[in-house]
């Protein structure tokens, strides 16, 4: 009785070893992030799918009517359509083609690459939808389509051409947040292993000199005895 007893309790502390609270933490991350690139996946798919549609329904040239300066179609065709397409498929070809001595290398070139591609396209639809001092700065966008018509039979193309665009820039943001972060996680990591590898090398150097000095200091001393003809000192101990 007593055995099972203590059995029953070895079992429960090792069910409850921070080992397997670690990996219960590992599982949950690992599911909620697979969980939000479902998510992500979903919603640019159905954004994917409202630009074809926001496209087709209100044409540049309806655009240009309301606001002759605004280049709202335009990002939306581009970047709500064609580019979603163009840049999936990069992202799929640079890593079948990336080997495993590389990888590291093209990850990071790729990441800068999206990040500056990103941020440009996230500039150019927040002027394009309120306005950016220093670019085109122009809200007629935001004056005409940005707030939804409720009267019976009223054309709201425009305000799901605007919502298109402004959804891909969310989006986009979102994005480029994540990159941006994994780009500062990777820095730290090669800078903290690099660190560390100058140290371990400054530091079996360090040892090498000494256990060198050492055996040359020896050196020296048995051929100062030899040419010295010294001989060992024996002391007798008289009884």
């Amino acid at each position: 009785m007593t055995s099972q007893t203590t059995t029953r309790h070895v079992s429960s502390t090792n069910a409850n070893s921070p080992k397997e609270k670690g990996n219960c933490f590992v599982n949950i991350g690992a599911t909620l992030m697979f969980l939000s690139v479902i998510a992500l996946v979903g919603i640019i798919i159905y954004n994917f799918i409202v630009s074809v549609i926001a496209v087709i329904s209100f044409s540049n040239e309806d655009v240009e009517n309301v606001c002759p300066n605004s280049e709202l179609w335009w990002y939306a065709l581009f970047l709500g359509v064609i580019w979603p397409i163009l840049g999936s498929n990069g992202v799929r070809n640079t890593a079948n083609n990336s080997s495993e001595d590389n990888a590291i290398s093209t990850s990071f070139c790729v990441a800068v690459m999206y990040i500056c591609m990103l941020t440009t396209f996230i500039v150019w639809a927040w002027d394009q939808l309120w306005g950016l001092p220093g670019f085109a700065n122009d809200t007629c966008a935001m004056d005409n389509w940005e707030i939804y018509n409720t009267t019976e039979g009223a054309d709201n193309d425009g305000y799901k051409l605007f919502k298109v665009v402004k959804w891909w820039m969310y989006i986009y943001m979102l994005i480029d947040s994540v990159l941006i972060l994994g780009f500062l996680g990777l820095g730290g990591i090669v800078v903290v292993d690099s660190w560390q590898s100058s140290r371990s090398k400054k530091s079996s150097g360090t040892t090498y000199k000494s256990n060198a000095t050492t055996s040359k200091t020896d050196d020296e001393h048995r051929l100062q005895q030899v040419l010295c003809h010294t001989e060992p000192v024996i002391t007798l101990e008289v009884r």
